[in-house]
C-alpha cells in the first residue's frame, strides 16, 4: 500500500481519535499537546544501523520540525524527558536502521532531493510489513506501532 493513502486515513483516524493531535511539524505549523500519544517509560532510539548516518534533537510539542535539507526527518514521542518533548531522528546516510521503543503516533518530513523516499518497516534488518514516505519535500503523520526499522533512501 502506498503511504500516502495510508497517511490520508491515518490523518483523518488520528484527528478523529485524538482531537487533531499533530506532533512536531514542519515549518510553520503548531500543534496542541498530544493526546494518546505513547506513554512508554523507555526514551525512543536508534539500536544500529550505519555509524554517523544520523542525528538527534528535540522539539517541544507545537515547535517546527526544522529538518535540515538532504534529511528524513521522524518524530517520536518521548515521555523520559522533561517535559515530555519530540524527539526527532534526522538521517542523511542511506541504510537500514533497526530502532526500539518507537510507539503510537509520530510524524515524518521527507527534505531529502531527487527520487529519495523514506521506507518502515514493522520488522528488523528491514523486513516485514513497509509503508513508505511521499516523495521529497513532503511530510505527514505516521502512527509508528509497530515499527522496527527505517531505511531513509
Amino acid at each position: 500500500m502506498k503511504l500516502n493513502r495510508t497517511i490520508t486515513v491515518l490523518a483523518l483516524a488520528t484527528g478523529a481519535l485524538v482531537g487533531g493531535m499533530t506532533p512536531a511539524l514542519a515549518a510553520g505549523t503548531t500543534a496542541a499537546a498530544p493526546q494518546g500519544a505513547s506513554t512508554l517509560a523507555a526514551a525512543p532510539i536508534v539500536i544500529s544501523g550505519p555509524a554517523d548516518g544520523y542525528s538527534v534533537y528535540y522539539r517541544l510539542n507545537g515547535q517546527t520540525t526544522d529538518c535540515p535539507s538532504g534529511r528524513l526527518c521522524l518524530s517520536v514521542w518521548d515521555t523520559t524527558k522533561s517535559p515530555d518533548q519530540w524527539k526527532v531522528f534526522a538521517f542523511w546516510k542511506c541504510g537500514v536502521y533497526n530502532v526500539a521503543n518507537w510507539e503510537g503516533s509520530g510524524y515524518w518530513e521527507n527534505n531529502q532531493s531527487g527520487t529519495a523516499r523514506g521506507t518502515f518497516y514493522s520488522g528488523k534488518n528491514g523486513t516485514g510489513n513497509s509503508n513508505t514516505t511521499d516523495k521529497p519535500y513532503s511530510n505527514g503523520p505516521y502512527g509508528w506501532s509497530p515499527i522496527n526499522s527505517v531505511r531513509p533512501c
